[in-house]
C-alpha cells in the first residue's frame, strides 16, 4: 500500500504472469478512468514494497500560461477552451519540485526497480548480481532519509531515492526476510537465524527450528 500521489492509498500486488496491478479507487470517478492500472514488468517478481521518497513532479507555472493567454485572440481562446483546459495549463513553463509520496519499489531475481506511479516513469533501475529474495524500506542509524534494503545471496543492500548504494553488509546465509523495528533491521536467513543490525552491527541473535 502506497500514498503514490502524496494523498490517497493506493494497493499494489503482483501477479504471477509478471505483472503489477494497482488498485486506486479515488480514481473510480475520475476522467482517466485508472482506477486499475497494470505494469508490464515482464519478469518474475520476487518483492515489492513502497517507500516515501522527496520525488520530483512537474508542474506549469500558471503566471507564465496567464501572459501567454494575454497574447491569444479571443477566438483562440474559446478554441482552445472548448476542446479540454489541458492545453491551456501545459501552455506555461514546467516546473519540477519536489514532494514526499511514495515510490513503488519492485524486485526481481537480480534488479531493483524504483518507479514513479503519480509520473509513469522510472526513477532508477539496479542490478543485484548477489540476488534479490526480499525488500524493505526504512531508516538506518545515521542517515538522513530512509533506503530501500534489498536482502539477497548473504548481503544486505541499501538504495537512496537515486539509487545511490549508501549501505552494505553481510548475513550469515540466503537472506528470506526483512523488517524494520524503528531504526534497527530484522533479517531472517536460511540458517535458521534471525539477526538484528543496528547499522552494520549484529545486536541480538535467535536461532529458530526452521528456515525463517
Amino acid at each position: 500500500i502506497g500514498k503514490f500521489d502524496g494523498k490517497h492509498p493506493s494497493l499494489a500486488c503482483a501477479t504471477g504472469a509478471a505483472n503489477i496491478l494497482i488498485h486506486s479507487p479515488h480514481l473510480r470517478h475520475s476522467d482517466e478512468n485508472q482506477e486499475v492500472r497494470q505494469l508490464d514488468v515482464n519478469r518474475r517478481i520476487s518483492a515489492l514494497t513502497s517507500g516515501e521518497w522527496p520525488l520530483p513532479t512537474i508542474t506549469f507555472d500558471s503566471e507564465a500560461s496567464s501572459e501567454k493567454m494575454k497574447s491569444l485572440s479571443v477566438d483562440a481562446i474559446e478554441q482552445m477552451q472548448s476542446k479540454s483546459d489541458e492545453p491551456l495549463r501545459r501552455t506555461g513553463r514546467q516546473v519540477k519540485e519536489k514532494t514526499r509520496r511514495h515510490a513503488l519499489l519492485v524486485g526481481t531475481q537480480a534488479n531493483l526497480l524504483c518507479y514513479d506511479v503519480e509520473e509513469n516513469s522510472d526513477l532508477f533501475y539496479k542490478d543485484c548480481p548477489e540476488g534479490l529474495n526480499t525488500i524493505a524500506f526504512g531508516t538506518i542509524p545515521g542517515m538522513k532519509e530512509p533506503l530501500t534494503i534489498v536482502g539477497g545471496s548473504c548481503s544486505l543492500q541499501g538504495f537512496d531515492h537515486e539509487g545511490n548504494e549508501m549501505f552494505w553488509t553481510v548475513t550469515g546465509d540466503n537472506v528470506t526476510a526483512l523488517a524494520f523495528l524503528g531504526k534497527r533491521l530484522i533479517v531472517g536467513s536460511e540458517d535458521y537465524e534471525i539477526r538484528v543490525f543496528e547499522g552494520e552491527d549484529v545486536v541480538m541473535e535467535a536461532t529458530e527450528s526452521d528456515v525463517v
